[in-house]
């Protein structure tokens, strides 16, 4: 007669769960197409040629917002 509930048994290690190919294959796949779309949001909008625009006194399109921020970052982060 049992005492209790039992353990379940050791799983041997070649019925482990590992992850399928499709399991890293989509979200790759996701992350590639959305920096491929938001490449070409920021070079393909018309406000994104480098230079004065319409943009106001800030001056610059996209691009040369990200850049100048780029290096604004580079300028706080660096010792």
């Amino acid at each position: 007669m049992t005492a209790g509930p039992q353990p379940p048994a050791a799983v041997p290690r070649r019925n482990r769960t590992r992850l399928t190919w499709w399991a890293v294959a989509l979200p790759t796949a996701a992350l590639a197409v959305f920096l491929l779309l938001l490449t070409f949001l920021l070079t393909a909008s018309p406000a994104s040629a480098d230079g004065p625009s319409d943009a106001g006194a800030s001056g610059g399109g996209a691009v040369a917002q990200v850049v100048r921020f780029a290096r604004y970052a580079a300028e706080r982060l660096a010792p």
